[in-house]
């Protein structure tokens, strides 16, 4: 591990904003994200408009991609009730007193844009490419009750490299 051409993965960065990790022989990068980034930059990723864990496996020249929105989207914004009237977060009470713990969780759509102009492999519901030209690709998720979704790319050129 002291020798990092020899290390089995590469933390290509570890920091407030994102824990991105490529591993060498899967040829696999996960990606914690912890807030919206437009300058992420790290291997197949530019940028997420939304907290998420995203993996990426490089098969041949296509990727398989899996992300998730962990957040359940039970209510949207501030809870009131944890805030004085000056806006000062009080706190006080876990998520489990609260009154939207029942709700029912909400569709999110995450959007993400990817170095390279990629198409899908197979059509999808929750899905979509919005545009793949100039070099990217942006990318459109429906994530509902933090549940992953998978999809396969295939490059539309043969000339991309993340690297």
């Amino acid at each position: 591990m002291d020798k990092s051409n020899h290390a089995p993965y590469t933390v290509l960065q570890k920091d407030y904003d994102a824990h991105i990790v490529k591993d060498s022989k899967s040829k696999t990068t996960g990606y914690a994200i912890m807030e919206p980034n437009d300058s992420l930059d790290k291997g197949h990723i530019i940028s997420v408009d939304t907290p998420s864990m995203i993996m990426i496996k490089e098969q041949g020249n296509d990727l398989i991609l899996s992300e998730v929105d962990p957040d359940w989207h039970l209510y949207e914004g501030k809870d009131e009730d944890q805030y004085d009237d000056n806006g000062n977060f009080i706190g006080g009470e876990g998520p489990y007193s609260r009154p939207w713990k029942e709700n029912e969780s909400k569709v999110h759509q995450l959007r993400l844009t990817l170095k390279g102009e990629w198409r899908l492999k197979e059509k999808g519901d929750k899905y979509r490419i919005i545009s793949n030209d100039d070099g990217k690709t942006v990318l459109e998720f429906d994530n509902k009750d933090a549940m992953p979704i998978e999809i396969q790319l295939a490059p539309v050129k043969d000339t991309y490299n993340a690297d």
